[in-house]
């Protein structure tokens, strides 16, 4: 057994600092749930609500609808939770709406936006009974371009979804809007894609004396919505004879409303507001906020294998139809100068443990089946950091950091293990393993025995012998059961890694994909990917754990050929870019700014220490770790320090180059490098700010640079070393007499 240091920390995903208030106790945070208010395609459009913990079917509770900003194209519902959790503790059933943005590259209007806003409402108020809501207390609520649906539902008429039943009305009776973009005519946010249409979308030139009552907030410094602009949408509220609340915080911008301390001021107007129209009694404290919720966040890794560099939507595929990820991009962050390895054990490795591969597992290339070395039972693995905090952790797919059962993923943290134990071309040729989908498997070789039998594991025991017809199956029994898991732990903290042998050779995509793109299979394997994404966003809808849960969707080295590696230079098995920066995104609705992205020298060691930091649990203290906390790179953090400015590139237990801010030097070539067989080169110098794909070589015109990196190499020697084992490597785990897990055929 591995000892461990107690893990004491336990952090909260939110925190709203209390308001002033009265004397009564701080409400608790409310049970989450979510429902589909619509259908479109094969997509479930949810309402995802926060109920009072006294809330009961019977009653007939005040609601607030809110709608998410990102300027029509972005956003997640998980903006407005704090406001919907204040509410819920308040008696208020908040109900956040996730709706359609526009597509990429659509210059056009919003109207998917504003059809689903009116179903939205329509549905909360033709279901009313059942979420315990008087159908006449129902609030919209929106920030941005949410508020100005909010703000539509209820002035504008018009551009309903034809679906929709126009006699239930969508009109909410009372408005609470955060920096709206609600005048959309000339000169004004949002004109640019409503053009002369714009009375059909903008809510300030539909006013009317019909208006609810409406509370807005706006700052100062907002370089979208100018405070004339509100103080006309005032006035022509109050000309019409409505209600119109106006509030101007000094020194404050766009999407002031979610920062302290303006989100607890914000809320105590909204909750004054609500007072006054009889919603809510002043006989409970006014301004206090819910608690926070104490659970920690989820943790999902899917780590694709061999995926190239602009093999999906987010970083320039043109070929590969990837929906699910460019979702992902939308409401995530893309990490442009992510690093993996140039193969894939030494990848994992990394991942598993926080640490160059070179010192957590020094071997030169990859585990091979029935190898005698595997990742140390000594190493502690991001599994094991996260167990000892109480999480659930999963693999599912595949692991290759050894296949005896002392390196098994069950000795290493994980509480289940489904999967293949390395490569899906690791096994006997007979077996398909090194043939593609639809080209003759061919007859065996010679007299050795080869390789012995791929198996398909579940915690440690042998499933079945994988043939081609399994081979096709991965991703989606892969996906099943990673979504299973989901829900089965639903309930508490979890960490799902999830290693698919997708898109590994040989191509083998599911039944239901093999020839659905023009593009051929290797293609089609991509898309059923982009689909098992979808399936796994989709469950974290269905339990309410979007807003709970970071997803690093990653891979663990370049691309090959068969793929696309743009504007890299190189593939899987060099230390060019394209062998080891790997498309990367990192995705939390509410946490992570939508739509962005961060060029920081960032990679696999980082998980470790990132999710360990989230999470509360305290980092293995006997032992060097290279990864950092890249929480701010991730979370936006303005002025954010680099987690690093050196990175080394090992093949292996060979140093082949070093990155120093801009600035790489390439000393070396791996063994699958295009112009050389792993074997020093002269120095080569890269600026890869300016030259991504290392086409031109500096090192003539930059002395002084190329001196700096190598004597960065050469501070290096003490620990990870140029070559062979250094002092910094650690002992890899060895067995004797190690064993296939399903024995070698007999002739």
């Amino acid at each position: 057994m591995k000892t461990r240091s107690k893990l004491l920390s336990v952090i909260a995903v939110l925190s709203i600092p209390v308001l002033a208030c009265g004397v009564c106790a701080e409400p608790a945070a409310p049970p989450a749930g979510t429902r589909v208010y619509k259908t479109v395609g094969e997509r479930g459009l949810r309402l995802h609500i926060e109920k009072p913990v006294d809330w009961k079917a019977a009653d007939q509770r005040p609601a607030i609808v809110f709608f998410f900003g990102g300027g029509w194209v972005g956003g997640s519902p998980g903006q407005f939770r704090p406001q919907s959790e204040y509410f819920a503790g308040r008696g208020v059933v908040g109900i956040r709406v996730e709706y359609r943005t526009i597509a990429k590259g659509d210059k056009g209007p919003p109207l998917v936006c504003c059809a689903d806003a009116k179903s939205a409402m329509r549905y909360v108020r033709s279901h009313a009974a059942e979420l315990g809501v008087d159908p006449g207390r129902i609030a919209a609520a929106g920030g941005s371009a949410g508020g100005h649906l909010a703000a539509f539902t209820a002035l504008v008429n018009g551009l309903d979804d034809p679906g929709d039943d126009a006699k239930i009305s969508c009109k909410p009776d009372a408005l609470l809007l955060f920096n709206p973009v609600f005048n959309n005519g000339p000169g004004q946010w949002g004109h640019e894609r409503v053009g002369g249409r714009f009375r059909e979308f903008s809510p300030a030139h539909n006013i009317s004396k019909t208006a609810p009552p409406t509370c807005v907030f706006l700052g100062d410094s907002d370089k979208l919505i100018g405070v004339p602009v509100l103080r006309e949408f005032e006035a022509a509220m109050k000309a019409a004879g409505a209600r119109c609340d106006a509030f101007v915080y000094p020194g404050a911008a766009h999407g002031f409303f979610n920062q302290e301390p303006h989100r607890s001021r914000t809320l105590a107007e909204s909750d004054k507001f609500l007072v006054s129209l009889g919603w809510l009694t002043s006989a409970v404290a006014v301004a206090q906020p819910a608690a926070a919720p104490a659970t920690k966040p989820n943790f999902i890794v899917i780590n694709v294998d061999d995926l190239g560099y602009a093999d999906i939507g987010p970083f320039g595929s043109k070929l590969n139809r990837t929906p699910n990820l460019d979702r992902m991009a939308r409401e995530g962050r893309k990490l442009t100068s992510f690093y993996a390895a140039p193969v894939c054990s030494p990848s994992r490795a990394a991942l598993m443990t926080g640490c160059y591969a070179k010192r957590a597992l020094p071997v030169p290339h990859v585990l091979f089946p029935a190898d005698a070395v595997g990742l140390s039972p000594k190493e502690i693995t991001v599994a094991e950091v996260l167990k000892g905090v109480d999480y659930a952790t999963a693999i599912i797919g595949k692991w290759h950091l050894g296949d005896q059962p002392e390196f098994l993923p069950n000795t290493q943290g994980f509480d289940l293990h489904f999967g293949l134990p390395y490569s899906n071309d690791m096994g006997p040729i007979t077996d398909g393993v090194r043939s593609d989908l639809g080209k003759p498997i061919p007859a065996a070789k010679g007299n050795g025995k080869g390789q012995p039998p791929l198996p398909l594991l579940r915690n440690g025991a042998v499933v079945k012998r994988v043939l081609p017809d399994d081979q096709q199956s991965l991703v989606e029994i892969y996906t099943d059961e990673a979504v299973k898991f989901i829900a089965e732990k639903k309930d508490r903290p979890f960490f799902l890694y999830l290693p698919h042998s997708a898109v590994h050779f040989p191509i083998y995509p599911g039944k239901k994909w093999a020839g659905k793109s023009p593009h051929g299979i290797y293609s089609d394997w991509v898309e059923e990917v982009d689909w098992s994404v979808g399936r796994v966003l989709d469950a974290l809808g269905e339990h309410g754990l979007a807003e709970r849960t970071l997803i690093v969707f990653t891979s663990d080295n370049g691309g090959t050929p068969r793929g696309l590696n743009t504007p890299l230079r190189g593939h899987k098995g060099s230390t060019l870019e394209g062998g080891m920066r790997v498309p990367t995104l990192a995705w939390w609705p509410g946490k992570i700014p939508a739509g962005t992205a961060s060029d920081a020298i960032t990679g696999m060691f980082d998980i470790l220490p990132t999710f360990a930091a989230l999470a509360g649990a305290p980092l293995p203290a006997d032992r060097k770790l290279d990864g950092a906390n890249i929480w701010p790179h991730l979370s936006g953090t303005p002025d954010a320090k680099p987690a690093r400015d050196t990175f080394f590139y090992y093949n292996g237990l060979r140093l082949n180059a070093v990155r120093h801010g801009d600035w790489k030097l390439q000393i070396a070539m791996g063994r699958h490098a295009p112009d050389a067989k792993n074997k020093d080169v002269p120095p080569q110098l890269y600026n890869l700010r300016t030259d991504i794909g290392e086409a031109t070589d500096l090192t003539a015109a930059n002395p002084e640079i190329v001196a700096k990196l190598q004597a960065i190499i050469a501070a290096n020697e003490s620990d990870l070393g140029t070559d062979g084992i250094a002092p910094g490597c650690r002992e890899p785990g060895r067995v004797k007499n190690p064993k296939p897990l399903i024995p070698h055929d007999t002739k």
